[in-house]
């Protein structure tokens, strides 16, 4: 499934910049991370819709909801209910834990270069991102016009979620800075 393989690639590299931003070793990465389902929920949307005004390739391969913890990937999230382990890694408790010897799942080469390219950015603009915790980021996702109006909009409806049509991704103020919560 496209979708999951997606995450499954956004998921190493943000392995990688975690890795990188705590100055540990990647073999050190199962016993001290803190990527809870949360966490890289929140990190998938802001990887997916940092550069989508520019290339929406990513968004338009995912399905984001408005849900009352921040924009949710339906795909993504009804996987995670199902089962917590993704093959290459699974969650444990509030920790990620990568199977050893793993590899990323193949994804075309555009789609690749675009994950890479939107977590520099991000990198770029709050390089803090990778080490916030889930609470901050859902705070973060907060502050979305998309979200927003969407969100608040399932409310009106009596619901508890509604999609977030990508055009509205595309066009939103792009906040990633952890100062606006």
């Amino acid at each position: 499934m496209e979708t999951i393989d997606i995450f499954k690639n956004i998921v190493f590299e943000l392995r990688n910049w975690y890795a990188q931003e705590k100055n540990v070793s990647i073999s050190d990465f199962n016993d001290i991370n803190d990527f809870t389902i949360l966490k890289l929920i929140k990190l998938h949307f802001f990887v997916v819709a940092i550069n989508s005004e520019n290339n929406a390739d990513l968004l338009y391969k995912n399905k984001f909801v408005a849900m009352p913890f921040g924009p949710v990937e339906t795909t993504i999230y009804d996987e995670y209910k199902r089962t917590t382990d993704f093959d290459q890694f699974y969650f444990q408790g509030d920790k990620l834990i990568f199977n050893d010897n793993t590899s990323v799942p193949f994804i075309e080469e555009p789609l690749k270069t675009s994950i890479i390219y939107s977590i520099d950015l991000l990198k770029k603009f709050e390089p803090r991102l990778i080490v916030a915790n889930a609470g901050s980021l859902v705070s973060l996702t907060h502050t979305w016009n998309s979200w927003k109006k969407y969100y608040n909009l399932a409310i009106h409806k009596g619901k508890f979620s509604e999609p977030i049509p990508p055009e509205a991704i595309i066009s939103d103020l792009k906040i990633v800075n952890l100062n606006f919560i």
